[in-house]
């Protein structure tokens, strides 16, 4: 039973590997996300950015309030 199941992830393995090359050859050029800086693009941008901010000072108070001591 081991050596089957051993097998079987030999086969996954060995097909991930071959799909993984496929895709990456397929794929030379860069992939970009475009965002259209009309009202909606830019006030979501910065909506991203107030919302990064505010969850990054949240896990970190703990390490500002030291620093500030």
């Amino acid at each position: 039973m081991k050596r089957v199941v051993q097998n079987i992830f030999i086969l996954l393995i060995a097909f991930n590997v071959s799909l993984l090359a496929s895709t990456v050859v397929e794929s030379t050029s860069p992939e970009t996300v475009e965002v259209a800086l009309n009202s909606f693009g830019t006030l979501g941008i910065i909506v991203v950015i107030a919302l990064t901010s505010i969850v990054g000072a949240f896990f970190m108070k703990d390490d500002l309030t030291e620093a500030f001591k």
